[in-house]
């Protein structure tokens, strides 16, 4: 019964919600990857690593060599969800990358007004897109990423094209990040027509002492769904090519049936290969749990003199 709502809420239209409007595919809302989900998703500053394309398209500029990205995540009652990313560093100023997302529901069955069972069924949504990050002369970076969402269950089906547009600044050790998310077209479903949950963030990233990231952000997601979020990530060298990272975040939103808000994780780098972590507890719904596995590959590009440029006197 509990899967059968949490579907409802996140896979079919909000629209009997009446605070939230009609909107589909709010699988878009849930936190991908494990490194980000730790930090509460407080990521669109930060956005260093492959994962960035599902948080702020500008950030595979950051990027200094190619990655591949895969994440699974245990969601709530059953949920899965899928993160799969690819970044190309083409040349020092621009990348190139695609990414695919998908959320999976156990087999339910339904009912009809009577209360009589009709049959079993699941349901599924996904997003496949691709775009490029490019930076700047100045050091600014944008990025661009247009993407297709579908959603399916039982009967009705169908799906709609948009696009990310992200931007990252850097001043000093501070990087500030801004991205709006899911800017086109509506679902159809029963008949009826949904839009997007159009995504606004906006948040820094601070780096202490060469081991701390400290990163916090501002979102707006939905018609309704307004709050912030924090993280706190350490990394240490444990000698050779190891690598490990602790992580904590934060995010607001949730009320007393549904957990603290708090996240947690880690990270393990050996060589080119990072695995990371992140659990994050859903009160009376349970936790969810976060596997990712990373790769990079390639030869490394050179960006640092756009740094220099942050840094010059003239800024």
């Amino acid at each position: 019964m509990r899967t059968a709502l949490l579907l409802t809420l996140l896979s079919l239209p909000a629209a009997l919600r009446a605070d939230a409007g009609p909107e589909a595919a709010a699988f878009l809302k849930i936190d991908a990857g494990a490194r980000a989900a730790a930090l509460g998703g407080a990521f669109v500053a930060l956005a260093d690593d492959a994962s960035s394309i599902f948080y702020n398209p500008a950030g595979p500029a950051l990027m200094t060599r190619a990655q591949a990205y895969l994440s699974h995540t245990d969601w709530i009652e059953g949920l899965k969800t899928e993160h799969l990313a690819y970044v190309h560093t083409a040349s020092d100023k621009i990348a190139f990358f695609g990414g695919l997302a998908a959320l999976s529901s156990p087999m339910m069955v339904s009912y009809d007004a009577g209360g009589n069972e009709t049959g079993a069924f699941n349901a599924s949504d996904m997003m496949i897109g691709a775009g490029f990050a490019y930076t700047e002369d100045t050091g600014a970076r944008a990025g661009l990423m247009v993407k297709r969402v579908s959603q399916e269950a039982r009967e009705h089906a169908d799906s709609a094209y948009a696009a990310d547009l992200g931007a990252i600044l850097e001043r000093g050790g501070f990087r500030f990040g801004a991205a709006v998310q899911n800017i086109g077209d509506k679902i159809t479903l029963h008949k009826e027509s949904f839009s997007l949950p159009r995504t606004l963030r906006a948040g820094a990233a601070y780096k202490a002492l060469d081991i701390f990231w400290l990163t916090a952000e501002l979102r707006k997601q939905g018609r309704s769904d307004i709050g912030a979020a924090a993280g706190l990530e350490a990394g240490f060298g444990v000698g050779g090519d190891y690598r490990t990272s602790l992580r904590a975040g934060y995010a607001t939103g949730r009320d007393e049936n549904t957990g603290s808000g708090f996240s947690g994780g880690l990270g393990l780098s050996v060589s080119d290969f990072t695995f990371d972590y992140a659990f994050s507890p859903f009160g009376e719904l349970g936790g969810t749990h976060r596997l990712a596995l990373s790769v990079k590959f390639g030869e490394e590009r050179d960006i640092e003199y756009r740094t220099y440029r942050w840094r010059s006197p003239r800024w």
